[in-house]
């Protein structure tokens, strides 16, 4: 069981968390206070901005930017439970969240 936290402008190391922490092991992404305005297909180097965190139970975007998200952004999240997207006041919906 992994987590992966990034807070505060720390992107610049998410590929190398991801990876050293076994993209199919995290069950805990925390990509808060970022100022993300956007997720992009290669945040796990993969074509879906997720693809590969099948053990992904919680996913926190909160304090970002985002005005958006992807439609298949939650695809291959087959075991998500909680997710946050608090305090990012342009985001107006959801794309569908597959059931457990």
């Amino acid at each position: 069981m992994s987590d992966c936290g990034l807070t505060n402008d720390d992107l610049d190391d998410i590929r190398s968390c991801l990876e050293a922490a076994g993209v199919s092991t995290i069950v805990e992404l925390l990509l808060d206070t970022n100022g993300l305005t956007a997720l992009k297909p290669d945040v796990s180097g993969s074509s879906g901005t997720f693809d590969g965190m099948t053990s992904l139970e919680v996913l926190s975007l909160s304090a970002n930017e985002l005005t958006t998200l992807p439609a298949d952004l939650f695809g291959s999240l087959t075991s998500l439970v909680s997710l946050f997207v608090d305090d990012n006041s342009d985001l107006t919906c959801l794309p569908d969240i597959p059931s457990r």
